[in-house]
């Protein structure tokens, strides 16, 4: 009985050791994976998208609810479009994830916009409809995907999902060229 229970104990050691190698990640622990660029990127329909700029998210509303929050006790989040059909998603910026508190008065940086810290993006168009993808951890040691609706209205940027019920709103900010230049996607 001893011996069994010790082989359990040792063939699920031995897998999440297989499973942890299976999901890359950046050196600040976001999930990187291949995915073939089979996304139906058409520059024309994201003219409208400024990939020198920040979109910083400001609300989310929640269907069920009927209510609009506005909610950065974690930090602030902002999205970076790449002219690519790709994008960096960057949470959290402003926060002290050792002290687990916001930074007072933080300044933004150059270094908060690298991409190795943001989750992995790519916007398409699927059917004249536009979409969000990121590239999130998973249940266990597989990368997921998570598909957002993607609406572009003026200066600001919608995504919602049918699946979750909530929209969230993202203002385009403006920001010093200096903290975007030079970063590229490393997916």
């Amino acid at each position: 009985m001893v011996r069994l229970i010790t082989c359990f104990i040792l063939v699920f050691l031995l897998q999440s050791c297989f499973c942890i190698s299976k999901v890359k990640n950046t050196e600040f622990g976001y999930v990187r994976k291949k995915e073939v660029d089979k996304y139906n990127f058409d520059a024309k329909l994201f003219q409208k998208l400024d990939t020198f700029s920040l979109y910083e998210e400001l609300l989310y509303y929640k269907y069920y609810e009927k209510t609009f929050e506005r909610d950065q006790r974690n930090g602030k989040t902002f999205l970076r479009f790449y002219n690519n059909g790709k994008f960096s998603y960057f949470p959290r910026i402003g926060y002290d994830s050792k002290q687990l508190k916001l930074i007072s008065n933080y300044r933004l940086t150059r270094n908060d916009f690298n991409p190795l810290k943001s989750l992995q993006g790519y916007y398409y168009n699927n059917h004249n409809e536009l979409f969000a993808k990121t590239i999130v951890r998973g249940d266990g040691c597989r990368a997921q995907k998570n598909i957002k609706n993607l609406t572009v209205k003026g200066d600001t940027i919608i995504l919602s999902s049918k699946k979750d019920k909530i929209k969230k709103y993202y203002v385009k900010r403006r920001t010093d060229k200096e903290l975007l230049a030079g970063w590229k996607p490393d997916w």
